[in-house]
């Protein structure tokens, strides 16, 4: 065994407690990201069919929105400006609309559970698809797709009632299209003649221009050819365009994927955080034993590389240990949860060690040795600046805590940085204000443990006085939180990392689901409401049989066409009404009255939104509708109760005759609702159930703030319960002296645990008050006085972080153990 084995053996035998904090923090890193990256990759590795079905489509052509987007729609000369392009003159235009089969009061749904959508016939042959039997639909006949005609039990010639945007109308079946993968998977499900398609209510304008390859022509080159000759437009491959809605299994593995990456992210900067502190602590500790090194001829060079080699001989074998045994079953684990929770499709692969899995567990373990390596080049640069000389004429090898200016500067700098986003957004509206005040939070807290050692002593004369209240050792609890300032802060920033943020990532969420409720619940006044029973809209037209009052919705979108700061304008919900209809069926605030005058070339905004873009009521503002067109539209009023509802109100007429595919979000009944008649894909239902089954946020949204919220929090309190075990390593000349002078059992643990939870508790002040503090705005911003709290946040992970400062500390320091056996042991 080499000397420098010998040394690091004789190390942890000596002081287990310090090796095995390093340690669990290193297991924990491993299992954690190993987990996470095997999630990753099987989701990224599922194999999943294509859904757009452009197999033999060489090039599509879209337009762009102002921030770079696919539009919705291409200008109405686009289809002529492609054909000049030489090897283009096949080029079709491609259009899609909502059209479901009607099968007994339902909607005949996707194989993946989206809504049916029709193609343009022409576009579908472009992409050669073909015809099993029957013929080209003319008029409003219809071509369906194999699996879909199985599954209704229809063929050529049937009559089929469809609902669509004009209704339910009855079409006939002219044809079946020939089985494919490609429609199987989310191809075209139905198909309309051209004209039938262009006629349909809505934008007149092409979704996109779809290229056919000619026999030999390299596609990357027609692509280039088309990217030269049409300035303004975009070329895309055709796998780099997807058609009609996404369906839901992708939904959830697009959302299964970002919630890892978020999840590795947060683990990646939580684990940096907690290994940092760790080996601080475990270099400072070791100091009396690298001074003596030092004292006996050890260079500086040498006795650093021996504190980065001691780091890497506990990170190896236990990040190794801890992908190898650790990470597939919690992986299997959380894939089962994630499953239950309807986060994941109940199809999701099961995790293997295969190619994929074996490379990201050899990630998730350099990935933890080298968080860990990069760790201790702090406490290697220390040990390579110790000055023996100075230390044993000073009778001791430890080295005095200082408050480095680094740290202060990295702190300051944070500050900055958690101010940039008020500052940013100083002009918006109050729910702008309130988001951007929630951000800087997140950066705050981060920053504020980083300034720990200059904050904690402002709080310590509070937390002594508190601990005064013990008669017995109170005095001396408060004398050590005073004498020992920094020790004190290694305790209360962890607990203020963990209780700040966990307080503002987990309230801030419920804060808004809680003013959507409330104002949703001011908003909506009508009795009754029609809500489509599926995924797919509610026809244009009301029914003919229903003479009563009814206010439409239909959903859309604008983009303000002047603005260009920040990247770009971005989109902004939007919804078409009938504004005169409004009255007393949904109820906007003040200004609602307003909106009588929404008609022709009008609109109106919520007041957030006319605040953030600077509109003034009477002004002309351009804006770019649904499908790209722009329109000069005057603002005639501004609303509030906007919370979970759209920022702009567009004249019905306008949203329609722009949306590429116009179909009613919700109806408000104002007369009898059982006048209405029953409607296929449409429910009736009441005020009351409808606020009832409100859910402001999907599971999914839910479960990512909660999973980082525990993450960052768990770290946090691993770094809290590791700084109270090795923060009372060099304290065990002090509790034997008290022993002897005199001092009972029960007072050195009651000693110990007040001054360890005193500590904490002085962090977990901080977080809680800088989480509310900085959820206020946002609270205001929805109308409320006061934040809506997390229990989590503000309840159970405080305790959390007390028993995490109170245990390790009272193990550590054993105070009940016999003071003639700790002076024959030597230091805990």
């Amino acid at each position: 065994m080499s000397a420098r084995l010998r040394l690091f053996v004789s190390d942890a035998r000596h002081s287990p407690g310090r090796v095995l904090g390093v340690a669990i923090t290193c297991l924990v890193t491993a299992v954690v990201v190993g987990v996470a990256a095997l999630l990753f990759t099987t989701l990224a590795g599922w194999e999943q069919p294509e859904r757009a079905g452009l197999g033999s489509v060489s090039a599509v052509v879209v337009a762009t929105t102002p921030d770079d987007q696919v539009a919705g729609a291409l200008p109405a000369d686009a289809l002529t400006r492609v054909r000049t392009v030489p090897g283009a003159q096949q080029a079709v235009e491609y259009r899609d609309r909502t059209v479901s089969i009607v099968r007994g009061d339902a909607l005949l749904p996707d194989v993946d559970g989206r809504t049916t959508r029709a193609w343009n016939f022409s576009a579908a042959v472009a992409d050669g698809y073909q015809l099993d039997r029957g013929a080209a639909p003319a008029g409003n006949e219809l071509v369906v797709d194999a699996a879909t005609a199985a599954e209704a039990g229809i063929d050529v010639g049937a009559s089929v009632p469809t609902l669509s945007a004009a209704g339910v109308v009855s079409r006939r079946v002219s044809g079946i299209l020939r089985a494919s993968e490609s429609t199987a998977a989310g191809g075209p499900v139905l198909l309309l003649a051209d004209q039938e398609l262009a006629a349909m209510a809505g934008s007149t304008l092409p979704h996109a221009i779809l290229v056919p390859g000619a026999a030999g022509q390299d596609a990357a080159e027609l692509r280039a050819a088309l990217s030269a000759g049409l300035p303004g437009l975009r070329v895309l491959a055709p796998e780099d365009y997807k058609t009609g809605d996404t369906g839901v299994t992708e939904n959830k593995i697009g959302g299964g994927i970002n919630l890892l990456s978020l999840l590795l992210f947060a683990l990646i900067t939580s684990a940096a955080t907690v290994l940092g502190t760790t080996m601080s602590l475990w270099t400072s500790q070791r100091t009396p034993q690298l001074t003596v090194l030092r004292a006996l001829g050890v260079s500086s060079g040498r006795l650093r590389r021996l504190v980065l080699g001691d780091a890497a001989l506990i990170a190896v074998p236990v990040a190794l240990l801890g992908a190898l045994l650790g990470a597939l079953p919690g992986a299997k684990l959380a894939r089962a949860a994630l499953v239950g929770a309807d986060i994941l499709p109940t199809d999701t692969p099961a995790v293997s060690l295969g190619g994929a899995a074996v490379g990201a567990l050899a990630l998730a373990v350099l990935l933890t040795v080298s968080l860990t390596l990069v760790a201790s080049l702090s406490g290697a640069r220390q040990a390579g600046r110790l000055d023996a000389a100075a230390a044993l004429n000073s009778g001791s090898g430890a080295v005095k805590l200082r408050r480095r200016f680094s740290r202060l500067l990295i702190g300051l700098v944070l500050l900055a940085l958690g101010a940039a986003p008020m500052l940013v957004n100083g002009g918006g509206g109050a729910l702008v204000m309130g988001a951007a005040a929630t951000v800087s939070v997140l950066i705050l807290v981060p920053a504020l443990t980083v300034l720990s050692p200059w904050l904690t002593p402002l709080l310590t004369p509070l937390a002594g006085l508190v601990a005064r209240l013990d008669r017995g050792v109170g005095h001396l609890i408060a004398s050590n939180l005073r004498m020992s300032t920094l020790r004190t802060a290694g305790l209360a920033g962890p607990a203020l990392l963990a209780v700040g943020l966990s307080t503002a990532l987990l309230s801030a969420p419920k804060t808004l689901d809680a003013g959507v409720v409330e104002q949703t619940t001011q908003r909506v006044q009508a009795a009754h409401l029609v809500v489509p029973a599926g995924s797919a809209g509610l026809p244009l037209a009301l029914p003919a049989g229903y003479t009563g009052t009814a206010a439409r919705l239909l959903d859309t979108t604008v983009q303000p066409a002047a603005e260009t700061s920040q990247g770009g304008p971005t989109g902004i919900a939007a919804a078409g009404a009938d504004g005169a209809a409004l009255a007393g069926l949904l109820d906007l605030g003040p200004a609602a009255g307003g909106l009588t005058a929404l008609t022709g070339d009008t609109f109106a905004a919520s007041k957030d939104i006319a605040k953030q873009h600077k509109w003034s009521i009477g002004e002309q503002v351009p804006l770019l509708l649904d499908d790209g067109t722009r329109h000069d539209l005057r603002l005639v009023t501004a609303y509030d109760n906007d919370l979970g509802f759209a920022g702009v109100l567009l004249p019905m007429d306008l949203a329609v005759a722009h949306s590429p595919d116009p179909m009613l979000t919700m109806i408000l009944l104002g007369g009898d609702p059982a006048a209405w008649p029953v409607t296929p894909g449409a429910t009736v239902v009441d005020r009351g159930t409808y606020l009832d089954a409100l859910d402001p946020r999907e599971s999914a949204d839910s479960l990512a703030p909660l999973i980082i919220a525990l993450v960052l929090a768990g770290y946090a309190v691993l770094s809290l319960a590791n700084s109270a075990g090795l923060a009372q390593a060099d304290r065990g000349p002090e509790n034997r002296t008290l022993r002897l002078l005199g001092g009972r059992k029960d007072q050195l643990l009651r000693l110990v645990a007040g001054e360890a939870l005193a500590a904490a508790a002085i962090g977990i002040l901080l977080g809680l008050l800088v989480g509310i503090g900085g959820l206020m705005p946002l609270a205001r911003a929805t109308g409320r006085a006061l934040p809506v709290l997390d229990v989590m946040g503000v309840v159970i992970i405080p305790l959390i972080c007390g028993l995490a400062a109170v245990i390790p500390a009272v193990l550590a320091a054993r105070p009940l153990r016999p003071v003639t056996e700790r002076a024959e042991g030597g230091t805990p």
